[in-house]
């Protein structure tokens, strides 16, 4: 059986439009506290996709990576009331990709951002954005500076 192809990951560039920021925890203590934290919020997980699964199945290598998608249907019934346009921003999802180097980078949503877009939903955004702030707080790097400080919170 033929070795799976590793995949070169390309430098970080400035200037991107969501730019991820590094964990205080490592990668599975970062799903971990983004699961917590998106129950704490009253949000559902609706799928968790593994891209290192996937690249795999076509014989290719990764770090771990995941993308959490997560919404809860009282928001998507605001947002269809409100503007069915607005249907691509949900369900919200972040993604956690481990490094070469490994550190773990969480790319997050900016729902007030995205939501903000769309004609009638910028309150809608507010109180989404409300409820992803401290699921980023519990992971900033600033927050919890080494993985011993993570494991202990």
């Amino acid at each position: 059986m033929p070795m799976p192809e590793a995949i070169q990951y390309g430098p970080r560039r400035a200037g991107a439009r969501r730019p991820a920021f590094e964990s205080g925890c490592g990668f599975d203590e970062t799903l971990r506290r983004i699961d917590a934290g998106i129950a704490a919020a009253d949000l559902w997980v609706i799928h968790v996709i593994d891209p290192q699964a996937l690249v795999k199945r076509a014989d290719f290598a990764m770090l771990r990576a995941r993308q959490v998608l997560f919404f809860h249907p009282r928001f998507m019934s605001k947002l269809l009331a409100a503007n069915p346009e607005a249907i691509v921003e949900a369900p919200l999802k972040f993604v956690v990709v481990e490094a070469p180097d490994g550190r773990v980078h969480v790319h997050a949503p900016e729902p007030r951002e995205d939501f903000a877009r769309h004609p009638g939903l910028a309150d809608l955004g507010r109180e989404l954005g409300g409820l992803c702030d401290p699921i980023v707080d519990s992971l900033a790097a600033q927050r919890a500076p080494s993985l011993v400080a993570c494991q202990a919170m």
